[in-house]
């Protein structure tokens, strides 16, 4: 299948996919919070990723996305895909700030995602799906050194290997860093080895040492006397974990290196030293660890080594790479449009090196087609249609604020939510003329409305809530975890909450609809429920009446560690104890907290029962009624 890629340009850089050719083409924004890069395995699975935790993996052909990181939070640069098992694999932290020492299974199919754990000392860096079906996890560190991890997605067994070499424990861009597709190969940058050349060599002990003859044969090496230093990479062989050879990518000359005098005299002096003596060079992050010469060495090595290769991408057969040599330089055509002018060659793992070649191209990285015209237009149309609902208002009547609001219910209802919602917001504006609210401005002006003349503002309001959380439990299969906001901004509440916000100002009956929508609120980190949305019902119902009751204790279950009135909790349970004997507050608790248990789905769902029926207790107790209620309390947990 033909993919082509280009970047919609604008404040968020957004990129486009066209899968296919023609009028059946689809077209598609992979990541709607961001640019993204993008990677095709046999032609049909598509994964993308952008920003820190932000990704997603589609089927070309079946024209769905298959996950993304409402599936499980991993970093997502850090991946690879087996064809054997079927699955992409990620590397995650098991904790906040700790190491990369857990890899999770992500299946093409409609098999269920696993999770495997590699040792807890483990920091993964690269990931690669070796032709076996194994997987490597390579990490680098001060004290390991190079360390293999070997995981065996069916068994779950984990063999881990060193590769120790002193000389590599300093700079993180020493360890491996481009693992070939097979997973059987891997690159590193190289200062260890004889880095100094003057002309090709063709004397008589080339004939008797190959490695001369490597050198003499080098593109880069002229009969003029001009002394020039190696650019290498090392080639680590992964399966047995070795060194295997180290590869002289490029050979530059100091006025090619930009070194001064001194610095040459500098290098020399140093890489005259066999490499067990020389002392490590540490990033310049460090340089106050080292002694001055050791310092001036390692930013020369960084800056002028290190950095000089790059951009590697291996063959399909793994058994060559491309690779830029020195920086790259940005140019300008006539249109004023940039583009990228290298030099980049093909080194075979054999040791053959080929001509440096010059590569014109807007793009940095060996690119995609670019989409067609019609993709461009089609995914700005797209964009427009989802990122604002606009809903014409006939006037400023409560009758005309509710036939909006039906339109609102309409389009939820008749659209699944990713048609009517982008960058995982559902957003409504309002034209009234040539006057245009927003939808806090509109809701505003609904709580404004007398509570006597609000009666089909309220049956509106609560179609609304009661349609969007159906609508939102259906999107949950399609994307499980994604949860809708109101808007873009970080600090944006869960969609349709001035809708909520609303409606309990002006409800004594809104319990049931807003137990929908709750549900859909991410209750741990999206305080305007628990802040406005409740304070308000509060207000509105006093808590007055068993099924407001009943609704305080529901959402006292679901939100209790998120409010900032634990100890008053806005008189519920003050009323309750002055409104109903301890057995039924017992009974309609005990109720309530069954179906909190009920909804977290968790295997555990009598302790998390039990975990429920503690809090209310810390909340009742120390009084009559409340040790009564207390008491109930327990002999219904011993019911089964």
């Amino acid at each position: 299948m033909q993919v082509a890629v280009s970047t919609l340009y604008g404040p968020n850089n957004l990129t486009i996919v066209e899968a296919g050719e023609g009028a059946d083409a689809w077209i598609f924004i992979p990541l709607e919070t961001g640019p993204a890069t993008v990677h095709v395995f046999e032609g049909r699975y598509l994964f993308a990723y952008g920003y820190i935790s932000d990704w997603a993996i589609f089927d070309l052909e079946q024209r769905r996305r298959i996950a993304g990181p409402q599936t499980v939070l991993a970093l997502p640069h850090i991946f690879c895909f087996s064809a054997m098992h079927r699955s992409f694999f990620l590397a995650e932290q098991r904790a906040p700030k700790a190491r990369y020492n857990r890899i999770h299974q992500i299946p093409v199919d409609s098999d269920l995602p696993r999770t495997h754990e590699l040792p807890e000392d483990a920091h993964v860096r690269q990931l690669a799906c070796r032709d076996d079906g194994a997987i490597i996890g390579l990490s680098h560190g001060m004290e390991q050194g190079t360390v293999r991890h070997v995981l065996h997605p069916r068994t779950a067994e984990v063999q881990t290997d060193w590769l120790v070499d002193a000389v590599y424990w300093s700079v993180s861009r020493y360890g491996p860093r481009w693992i070939s597709p097979d997973g059987r190969w891997a690159l590193r940058n190289a200062l260890d080895t004889p880095l100094l050349a003057r002309g090709r060599r063709t004397g008589l002990l080339d004939r008797f040492m190959p490695e001369r003859q490597a050198g003499a044969k080098h593109p880069d090496l002229r009969d003029d006397g001009e002394p020039r230093y190696a650019l290498a990479l090392e080639l680590i062989e992964l399966e047995p974990l070795r060194k295997a050879s180290t590869l002289r990518v490029a050979y530059r000359t100091p006025k090619e290196l930009n070194l001064y005098p001194a610095d040459v005299a500098l290098l020399d002096a140093w890489l005259q030293r066999p490499a067990a003596e020389r002392p490590m060079l540490l990033p310049h992050s460090h340089a106050e660890s080292m002694n001055p010469e050791q310092a001036e060495v390692a930013e020369l090595a960084e800056g002028k080594f290190l950095n000089r290769l790059d951009d590697v991408v291996w063959a399909e057969d793994s058994r060559s790479f491309s690779i830029r040599v020195g920086e790259y330089k940005v140019l300008w055509d006539d249109k004023n449009i940039g583009f990228y002018r290298q030099l980049r060659r093909q080194v075979g793992i054999d040791g053959s090196i080929g001509e440096l070649q010059v590569v014109e191209s807007i793009h940095l990285h060996p690119a995609w087609p670019d989409v067609s015209e019609r993709a461009y237009k089609i995914v700005q149309t797209d964009i427009k249609r989802r990122s604002t609902q606009s809903i014409k208002l006939g006037g400023m009547s409560v009758v005309d604020f509710a036939n909006a609001i039906d339109e609102m219910t309409r389009r939820i209802i008749e659209n699944p939510l990713s048609d009517v919602t982008f960058a995982g917001a559902l957003r409504f504006q309002f034209q009234a003329g040539r006057k245009r609210l927003n939808e806090r401005k509109f809701f505003e002006t609904i709580r404004a409305v007398p509570v006597a003349d609000a009666e089909p503002v309220i049956e509106a309001l609560r179609g609304l809530l009661v349609s969007y959380g159906d609508a939102a439990r259906r999107h949950a299969t399609e994307r499980p975890g994604d949860r809708l906001m109101s808007g873009t901004d970080d600090h944006a509440p869960a969609a349709l909450s001035e809708a909520a916000l609303s409606l309990a100002t002006l409800d004594d009956g809104s319990a049931a609809a807003l137990r929908v929508w709750f549900r859909t609120v991410d209750q741990e980190h999206d305080g305007f429920a628990a802040e406005m949305v409740f304070p308000a019902y509060a207000a509105r119902t006093g808590f007055l009446g068993v099924e407001a009751l009943r609704f305080g204790i529901w959402f006292f279950l679901n939100q209790w560690q998120t409010v900032s009135f634990e100890q008053s909790w806005l008189g519920l349970f003050d009323v309750a104890s002055r409104t109903i004997a301890p057995e039924m507050f017992a009974r309609i608790a005990w109720e309530e907290a069954r179906l909190v248990a009920n909804d977290e789905a968790r295997a555990d769902e009598a302790a998390q029962l039990s975990d429920y029926l503690d809090r209310l207790t810390e909340q009742i107790r120390n009084t009559e009624w409340g040790n009564a209620a207390a008491d109930q309390l327990r002999k219904l947990e011993r019911l089964p």
